[in-house]
């Protein structure tokens, strides 16, 4: 009688172990042909260094150079003809950190009633975040599908004068859907009401915390 009670319960544990990694599988729905233009599409974004010109006046380095860290994120807000902002998310230690500052590029001279450039960096800020706002995060990103979005939106929401929105994300272990360590997503004036300029908000809110 034991013996068969035992193997119930090992039968009714191996059941419930196997119901728990299908509620945890990520349900990936990826387009491959998306993927294979998001290769294409990062491959170019770097070449032309058009990516890397915003980060040399914001003085960021790469994601990718953030290798001891597990899973970093950076936020930037980039205007064509006004200031550039950059939110990098990450956890440092037992520490989650928005590491945030901005490369303005005018301010307004009072007297004369215009705008001078200064090209000015202002002084990096470090903004300490609970676990909770990380989960947070993260959950933002994951119910837009960051990782199997596409670089760039077919939408119409294109202007030569806009504001830029990039999302980047970097993880030490290869995301299970895309198989890839990076990704990054833009879109120009995105509307107040979707996802992606929500997190923005977000951010933003946390970092002048």
């Amino acid at each position: 009688m034991k013996k068969r009670l035992f193997l119930i319960f090992l039968i009714s544990l191996s059941l419930l172990i196997a119901c728990m990694g299908c509620n945890n599988k990520q349900d990936c729905n990826l387009d491959t042909e998306v993927l294979r233009k998001n290769d294409s599409l990062i491959t170019v974004l770097k070449s032309e260094k058009s990516l890397n010109f915003y980060l040399s006046k914001l003085k960021e380095p790469e994601l990718d150079s953030f290798k001891e860290e597990k899973e970093t994120y950076r936020f930037l807000v980039l205007s064509s003809f006004g200031d550039y902002h950059s939110y990098r998310v990450n956890k440092s230690g037992d520490r989650y950190v928005i590491t945030s500052k901005s490369f303005f590029r005018y301010k307004e001279d009072t007297l004369k009633h215009r705008e001078i450039r200064i090209d000015s960096l202002s002084k990096e800020r470090k903004t300490v975040v609970s676990a909770q706002s990380w989960t947070a995060i993260k959950k933002s990103l994951d119910d837009m599908n960051f990782w199997s979005l596409p670089v760039k939106d077919k939408g119409k929401h294109y202007y030569l004068d806009g504001v830029i929105y990039f999302i980047e994300g970097y993880t030490s272990e290869k995301n299970e859907c895309t198989g890839r360590n990076y990704h990054v997503a833009m879109r120009i004036c995105p509307e107040d009401s979707t996802r992606y300029k929500s997190i923005f908000k977000r951010i933003s809110k946390l970092a002048s915390k």
